[in-house]
């Protein structure tokens, strides 16, 4: 689909195709909601209430990404060593571990 307003046919980090596409309802000023969305993840959508460009899911290659990514995997190896270290029952530090490992998990580290 030849999408109007955007026209990156790949994504701007990492290169990849782009694998949905759609063209919306036609805004009062003429202008077209639109989508495209990689492989990768990434999503752009054009609004045309503001005539520009919104990216609501980056790239999950993105440096930036990438680099609170690696900040949260050192701080919960921190944690996990921390916990180790209390003195406390391993009932609790079982306990413990498991809502880190949620951390862990809600972040895709």
């Amino acid at each position: 689909m030849q999408l109007r307003q955007i026209k990156d046919e790949r994504c701007k980090v990492c290169g990849c195709k782009a694998v949905l596409e759609t063209s919306g309802r036609k805004h009062v000023n003429g202008q077209y909601f639109e989508t495209r969305e990689y492989s990768c993840g990434a999503v752009v959508k054009w609004v045309p209430n503001f005539s520009r460009l919104e990216q609501p899911k980056k790239c999950p290659m993105d440096p930036i990404i990438l680099r609170d990514r690696a900040k949260q995997k050192t701080a919960y190896e921190k944690l996990i060593k921390y916990i180790n270290r209390l003195n406390v029952d391993d009932e609790w530090k079982l306990q413990a571990e498991t809502h880190i490992r949620f951390l862990r998990n809600y972040g895709k580290l």
